[in-house]
């Protein structure tokens, strides 16, 4: 058996050798007519990411009435001059269907078609704080061999395991952008959340007498904390009474939600 590739009227040569060596020749020509359906296919590009588009085209059309294409992802399309985007990575082989009551075969490409992985990925060691918040990030990608930062406040980095400080407060996304070797880009992000700072209110200064109290009062959170604590009725206490035996500063600390 043999398969003829092409199209057209093909001359068919018989050559025959005796046991002792002798040789003749017969020859039948237009024998074998080849005249479709017959189809040529490309394809362009044949490698991309799972967001190319690639473009199939039928080259040579001689015949082709009943045909379909196999994209060699489980999927089948149709048409002669088509995109389609692969929606998975792998390599893939594409062919054209020849589905015709007289000729069933099918036109493989002459190249596979390649779709680059790629995944974004990054932890972060803290993802609130309050003002100035300092993050380290630590990318856990693949197939990645560059690394763009955005943190959301205008800040931008290049690298692998960026530290960054926030000086603002605000809800911030924080995104990574990764490009492959082939140029494939994929994109993961994280909403860091910085709080500013309270505001503190406190009492003014206080003259008293031995063995007086002073009342101190301070506002502008949830949590007050006095040092030194001995001379306070209750440091946790945001309006405590102090009894110090002597000229005293005291120092707040607030905490707020």
């Amino acid at each position: 058996l043999y398969d003829f590739d092409s199209l057209g009227t093909y001359d068919i040569m018989l050559i025959v050798t005796s046991s002792g060596g002798c040789k003749d020749t017969v020859e039948v020509s237009d024998l074998v007519k080849v005249t479709g359906p017959y189809g040529e296919i490309d394809v362009t590009p044949l490698e991309g990411c799972s967001y190319t588009s690639f473009d199939f085209n039928i080259t040579v059309d001689s015949n082709l009435n009943n045909y379909y294409w196999n994209m060699g992802d489980g999927n089948t399309s149709n048409g002669s001059s088509f995109s389609y985007v692969y929606d998975t990575t792998g390599t893939f082989l594409p062919e054209l269907v020849i589905d015709d009551p007289n000729c069933n075969y099918s036109i493989p490409m002459e190249d596979s078609i390649y779709i680059e992985y790629l995944k974004a990925e990054f932890s972060l060691n803290d993802n609130d704080g309050c003002l100035p918040h300092f993050i380290s990030a630590t990318s856990s990608s693949v197939n990645a061999n560059a690394f763009e930062w955005n943190f959301g406040d205008g800040g931008t980095q290049i690298g692998l395991n960026p530290s960054y400080t926030y000086n603002t407060s605000g809800t911030f996304d924080c995104q990574l952008i990764i490009t492959s070797p082939i140029g494939c880009k994929d994109t993961f992000e994280q909403f860091v959340e910085v709080f500013a700072l309270p505001i503190v209110s406190k009492s003014s200064d206080t003259a008293i007498c031995d063995q007086q109290e002073a009342f101190l009062t301070a506002s502008g959170g949830t949590q007050c904390l006095w040092s030194p604590s001995q001379f306070l009725s209750d440091e946790n206490n945001c309006s405590p009474t102090a009894s110090p035996d002597s000229s005293q500063y005291f120092y707040i600390t607030i905490t707020d939600a």
